[in-house]
């Protein structure tokens, strides 16, 4: 019996060894680490809308760091961290009305989301900061033993994005999506002042650096945009009047002029529509 013990002391002893190296490597790695972003006059970030309809390629010196289900609150974070390093002239920030949906407010406690957003945001988290947002703080310490102690990662900047698409069109998805966007337990999606609170920090995060901040709503297929609450649709309003009448440039894509064949899916662009969309904004944002 006193062996058996003995065995499985220097098996726990030997295990939190490598815990310990493991995090003395990840923390070695992490202090060594550089975001990989050049510096452009226009810095593109959002969720999945600005991910696939603004292409960087044909905007001059741009760079589009969006990412797939991103709420305001990362996205301030990121820009946060971000503007330390690389200073932009013009930041475009995705700005449709499932942005200030309350679903985002689920997105570290929810398992639909949280282990993806913890993945990308550990770094650059300020969960203190969070007043009326849930998180499931089991869940993400349970995720940091992974991340590092249990093996040595090269790679720990996990949360710039990208422009990404193609040429699929299918706009099918209507009800799934809006179910998504706009409902959570069968029961309707209410306004998330959270994320009005982080779109207005985001704003001011830019102008307080001397940015201009562009909100765009990119183009969504005429069957979901007509599925969108209206007490969402009301508010998304209200904020984009406010925001324009204090000056900041609101591009707001007229979706009509965009044929089926131009969308991935019933509130995305395709990477046709998206060669056809990124012209027009071009073009907007000279008018400025």
């Amino acid at each position: 019996m006193k062996k058996f013990l003995k065995n499985i002391g220097f098996f726990l002893v030997g295990l939190i060894a490598i815990f310990i190296f493991n995090i003395g490597v990840n923390y070695l790695i992490i202090k060594n680490s550089d975001i990989k972003l050049n510096t452009s006059e226009i810095l593109i970030i959002g969720d999945s809308h600005t991910m696939r309809a603004v292409n960087p390629i044909l905007l001059n010196n741009a760079q589009n760091i969006s990412q797939n289900a991103e709420p305001y609150i990362i996205t301030y974070w990121k820009l946060k961290s971000l503007f330390k390093k690389v200073d932009p002239d013009t930041v475009l920030v995705g700005f449709a009305p499932h942005n200030i949906s309350d679903f985002n407010d689920l997105k570290f406690s929810d398992k639909t989301w949280m282990y993806e957003m913890f993945e990308r945001i550990y770094l650059i988290q300020d969960f203190k900061s969070l007043k009326n947002i849930s998180i499931d703080y089991d869940s993400f310490y349970t995720f940091l033993f992974k991340r590092y102690c249990l093996f040595p990662r090269l790679n720990h900047i996990l949360f710039l994005g990208g422009y990404t698409n193609s040429n699929k069109s299918d706009i099918t998805n209507v009800k799934s999506t809006i179910k998504r966007h706009f409902c959570f337990n069968d029961k309707p999606s209410n306004v998330s002042q959270t994320s009005i609170i982080y779109l207005d920090s985001i704003i001011n995060l830019c102008i307080s650096n001397n940015i201009i901040p562009i909100l765009i709503n990119t183009p969504v297929h005429s069957t979901y945009k007509t599925k969108i609450p209206d007490k969402i649709q009301k508010q998304f309003i209200i904020e984009m009047k406010k925001w324009g009448n204090k000056g900041i440039k609101i591009i707001n894509n007229n979706s009509t002029l965009y044929p089926d064949t131009y969308f991935f899916d019933c509130d995305h662009l395709n990477s046709i529509g998206s060669s056809y969309f990124t012209p027009i904004l071009i073009k907007s944002i000279r008018e400025q």
